[in-house]
């Protein structure tokens, strides 16, 4: 597992509805099987983020790295 997948599969699904754990956890195993980008699962974490108003992971630096426009996290 890499540093990558360990971060995402510890992120808080608590909040999360039955559909939004599942669309969260198939997101991750395509994310694993090098079939989308990081920067997809990490838009659909800072979506969750912000519709749950989750204070303390909205101020993560894994979120938010660097400049958006860099494109750092748009390889598969």
């Amino acid at each position: 597992m890499s540093c990558h997948e360990f971060i995402l599969c510890i992120i808080d699904k608590k909040d999360l509805s039955p559909d939004e754990k599942q669309e969260f956890l198939e997101i991750i195993i395509r994310y694993k099987d090098s079939l989308v980008p990081l920067i997809v699962p990490l838009t659909l974490i800072n979506r969750y983020v912000r519709k749950y108003d989750q204070a303390y992971l909205r101020e993560q630096i894994y979120l938010h790295p660097h400049p958006v426009e860099r494109k750092l996290r748009n390889h598969v």
